[in-house]
């Protein structure tokens, strides 16, 4: 089952795994106000202008393990439409390792990178997507800045004369 959120003019598509155990109608009934509440709290969002930082609820993280820690993050973030071949990251990441080194290193990054995205209580596999073969984060789990620029910079090019203005001006602003 997937849930909708309208944020801003744009649409969130949630997997049920994010609402763990819940099967819930669209409803007025409290359970599905909770979940979807639930849902909202879990967002994490990704700012990759100027120094990287990740902020969930009230967490805010600046510091990683490692500078490619870090830089797994960003790439994932910036690349949030797209699940990644662990073999492809492993050797960007780190192109002079073997290959079951740079699959080692991946995985220490990723441990990492999941204690951050996904702190106790939360699902695990709710932000960060990994399996054997690839890896990303859920786009619906995760909003970037750049994204929301792309988004408004998009809004900006679709109207004319003084509204495009307007339209860039207050994106800003946010």
């Amino acid at each position: 089952m997937a849930y909708e959120k309208q944020e801003a003019g744009v649409s969130h598509r949630s997997v049920g795994v994010l609402i763990p155990q819940a099967r819930l109608r669209a409803s007025s009934s409290p359970e599905y106000g909770q979940a979807v509440a639930r849902f909202s709290q879990m967002r994490v969002r990704i700012e990759l202008f100027g120094e990287l930082r990740l902020t969930s609820g009230d967490r805010r993280i600046t510091g990683f393990r490692t500078q490619k820690t870090a830089a797994l993050l960003g790439y994932l973030a910036y690349h949030l439409d797209h699940l990644h071949a662990r073999d492809r990251l492993a050797a960007l990441l780190w192109p002079d390792a073997e290959r079951d080194a740079g699959r080692l290193s991946l995985r220490v990054a990723l441990s990492s990178l999941r204690r951050h995205l996904e702190p106790p209580g939360s699902a695990a596999g709710s932000v960060l997507i990994a399996t054997a073969s690839v890896v990303g984060l859920d786009p619906a789990a995760v909003t970037t800045d750049v994204r929301e620029f792309e988004s408004a910079l998009a809004t900006a090019r679709a109207t004319e004369g003084e509204e495009r203005i307007h339209r860039l001006v207050s994106d800003r602003t946010r």
